[in-house]
């Protein structure tokens, strides 16, 4: 539609050069005209304050933070090729009836929810493709392809049990190849596997456990934000965001960091064990240091170097076959596999405030920050 014919359609939403709406102007009358301070009037936006602390979010919060925040996100959003989708197969390369199956973990391990970001892969989902690989006859072994930093404890641990699993129940080799970055989680997931491939610039090790959160008792206090709590017990609010991080609440947090320490120094002196690493040696190796791939070699936390195609070939031989077709598993969305597919955005408000409740909940992490 436009104003009059052949003419252009009507500009609207100009608040500052158009009149108030009233009674025509009179003779000698000035046409009306924004005084500076209505020119440059902003509309008012209730809930400035949390504003303000998204901002405080977004400069202040550490590598794992953001990963909490993409987690979170996630949960909410449901996009990319998230649990709803199908697992699939693809070959790679090889040929024959005989399989070897290719379980990649690529990004941060996340518990659950969608993924928002490739760097994100959740424990269901590899959890999937290591299930599938269990149950197809023709898969005679896996190949856990590890590109991850680590992540959450719990969905590491959940894989880890999979994994192995996958071995002694399946009675399936498997061979963990690290590639990049496979350290700390990245690790813990390929500790149960029969032989350890590292590619020569592989930074791996991070033996240990982080827990961080959000602290805005500071910025709080500075711009007038407070939070009342009712809680049942003296210790019910430890951690929370709203309040100092006090020696007590160290106190209260730094046994359960232990236990998950202790768990983590377990699960690879019972993995390596194999190859001679006693668990001492594994508690000697278990101060969060970040290893090279020939150093981890040398202390037994990896079988040899080598590319990924030696890893199948290892796969092969502890399979016992001469030829394989390598498979490569993946999703396809229930959008019939359309790139892009993804359920609708929650509105941004909603988001946000999920995305900050993620930051500021203390999570323990197997993780290599950077």
């Amino acid at each position: 539609m436009t104003d009059g014919e052949g003419g252009l359609p009507p500009v609207s939403g100009t608040p500052a050069s158009t009149p108030p709406p009233g009674p025509p102007l009179g003779p000698g009358a000035r046409p009306w005209k924004p005084t500076p301070v209505e020119a440059r009037r902003a509309p008012s936006r209730p809930g400035a304050w949390l504003g303000v602390l998204l901002g405080v979010v977004a400069l202040g919060s550490c590598a794992v933070g953001g990963a909490v925040l993409f987690g979170a996100l996630g949960a909410v959003g449901g996009g990319g090729a998230g649990p709803g989708g199908r697992v699939v197969a693809r070959e790679v390369s090889g040929s024959g009836r005989e399989r070897i199956a290719v379980v990649p973990v690529r990004g941060m391990i996340a518990s659950g929810g969608g993924m928002v970001l490739s760097a994100v892969v959740t424990a269901q989902e590899v959890r999937e493709y290591l299930k599938q690989a269990a149950e197809d006859a023709s898969v005679r072994a896996v190949v856990l392809e590890v590109e991850s930093p680590g992540g959450e404890v719990t969905a590491c641990d959940l894989i880890h049990g999979d994994v192995k699993r996958l071995r002694t129940e399946s009675r399936k080799p498997v061979v963990a190849y690290l590639e990049g970055v496979a350290a700390s989680g990245g690790y813990y997931i390929s500790a149960p596997a029969d032989r350890i491939i590292a590619y020569p610039t592989t930074v791996t090790g991070s033996i240990g456990v982080i827990l961080q959160f959000l602290n805005l008792s500071g910025a709080a206090e500075k711009w007038g934000v407070s939070r009342v709590t009712v809680a049942s017990g003296a210790h019910k609010d430890v951690g929370d965001m709203f309040r100092p991080f006090t020696d007590e609440d160290r106190r209260i947090f730094l046994p359960l960091v232990e236990d998950m320490h202790e768990r983590f120094v377990d699960v690879v002196a019972s993995g390596r064990e194999r190859a001679g690493l006693t668990r001492e040696e594994a508690a000697a190796l278990a101060d969060g240091r970040p290893m090279t791939a020939t150093a981890a070699k040398d202390a037994k936390l990896v079988d040899k170097l080598g590319t990924f195609d030696d890893a199948v070939a290892e796969a092969r031989r502890l399979a016992g076959i001469s030829e394989a077709t390598v498979i490569r598993y993946g999703r396809v969305s229930l959008f019939g596999g359309l790139l892009g597919a993804r359920a609708p955005d929650p509105p941004a408000a909603s988001a946000a405030l999920a995305a900050l409740q993620g930051l500021a909940t203390p999570r323990a992490f197997y993780l290599f920050t950077r």
